[in-house]
């Protein structure tokens, strides 16, 4: 379902977890229609839209009704699919409209979805921890929001996700770098000043100095030494010399 880039606004409905391709509400027969054939020659096979994949020296004939082409997007790639094969390519993109509020927790009933991507909107509030219920997701695109708050450590049982984007939010705290956010850098997270880690070398002590910032650090410590000896010495060369003035004066009268 694609409703990206038009100028829908409000709130997102929670009723979008009643999308049957999101939950897996589909029969399996309208996908292949498949049999166990002993075959030598798999040429003499006349079926329309054949794919064969063999297994245990057997092949398993599947076939998939004529439909038009559909492009759909996942992982940052646009592929062409046809057939009845969409019912397991199921993805929804909302992005680039006016949409506002917070992502309704509903969304993480939508199990089988392959990718969401709300990016480009005006949503706000934080990222649902629900979201960890879509165990199928490849791809999630939450950038160009106004989030806020942590990125729900339960997202990193997403076992799929090779997309996570959250870039140029509020966002802020501690982000996830187990499971498949170890492979991530901070090129997912850019535009989240708050946002800390070792996957975005930024350490989560606010006391704690900035790596990049240490050797500045001692320049200026060193630098306000110097002044500061300065400053003393200035101060005992001042008061010697009008010592040695009033001694002086007290010997010639």
């Amino acid at each position: 379902m694609d409703l990206s880039q038009n100028k829908f606004s409000g709130p997102l409905p929670t009723c979008f977890n009643n999308i049957s391709f999101g939950r897996g509400q589909f029969s399996t027969d309208a996908f292949f229609a498949y049999g166990r054939y002993s075959v030598i020659d798999p040429s003499s096979i006349n079926l329309p839209f054949l794919a064969m994949e063999i297994i245990s020296s057997e092949y398993y004939i599947t076939t998939f009704s004529e439909q038009e082409k559909v492009i759909f997007t996942t992982k940052s790639r646009s592929e062409h699919y046809a057939g009845n094969i969409l019912n397991f390519m199921s993805g929804l993109d909302l992005s680039c409209n006016q949409l506002i509020g917070a992502i309704p927790p509903e969304f993480g009933d939508l199990r089988h979805i392959r990718a969401l991507n709300l990016s480009h909107n005006y949503l706000q509030g934080s990222i649902p921890s629900r979201l960890s219920m879509l165990n199928q997701i490849e791809s999630l695109d939450l950038s160009y929001n106004d989030l806020s708050g942590e990125i729900p450590s339960e997202l990193a049982s997403l076992n799929f996700l090779s997309i996570f984007n959250v870039s140029f939010n509020n966002l802020s705290g501690r982000v996830p770098d187990t499971g498949e956010f170890a492979t991530f850098d901070d090129s997912n997270y850019r535009g989240n000043p708050g946002l800390c880690g070792p996957l975005l070398k930024r350490s989560c002590n606010p006391f704690a100095p900035h790596p990049e910032n240490v050797g500045d650090q001692d320049i200026e410590v060193d630098g306000a030494i110097d002044v500061a000896a300065f400053a003393w010495s200035f101060f005992a060369s001042y008061m010697v010399i009008v010592i040695s003035l009033v001694v002086s004066m007290v010997f010639l009268y």
